[in-house]
């Protein structure tokens, strides 16, 4: 009788092993779309930080053109010139960052998807996404349900329990 109940609650745990390992797949699909998604996004951000950069170098361009012609005729000084001069720098820094960020999250993306070669031409245009209206979204609780519910990850470590209680009751 013990052997058949050993063998029984043995059979149980290997059962809840085999479970929570396909929940892990599931979640560690899961997180591959969350990488994906977090990826894009980031591409998203670092072309309004490139746009944002522009407009700035363009702005503070502008004035350090109309400072110049002002300090010539010795209506500002010398110092107003160099801050606009830092804050064009500056700006131009920011451009460089941006662009860099950018090219980063590109190749992030491109071996996130499986790409071979890892890039992703420069043809390929990212439109942005649509923000979500609030009627349209539901309360916070029914999300957090939905969450506790269905997460692979959850599932897997409950899963994992029910294994080690049949361990411990074969033992």
């Amino acid at each position: 009788i013990f052997d058949g109940l050993v063998r029984e609650m043995n059979l149980l745990a290997a059962k809840h092993n085999a479970k929570q390992t396909e929940a892990q797949e599931v979640d560690a699909r899961r997180l591959l779309i969350k990488s994906v998604i977090n990826g894009y996004n980031t591409i998203l951000l670092q072309q309004e930080n490139i746009r944002i950069a522009l407009s700035d170098m363009d702005f503070n361009d502008k004035l350090l053109k109309e400072t110049e012609l002002k300090f010539e005729a010795g209506a500002v000084p010398l110092s107003d010139v160099l801050n606009f001069k830092i804050k064009y720098n500056n700006a131009e820094s920011g451009l460089i960052n941006a662009q860099y960020n950018y090219a980063t999250a590109k190749y992030a993306l491109a071996i996130l998807m499986g790409l071979t070669d890892a890039t992703i031409p420069e043809t390929v245009k990212f439109p942005s996404v649509s923000a979500l209206s609030e009627e349209t979204l539901m309360g916070i609780d029914v999300y957090l349900d939905m969450a506790l519910s269905n997460r692979p990850d959850l599932k897997a470590y409950r899963e994992a329990l029910e294994s080690a209680k049949y361990t411990m009751y074969s033992k």
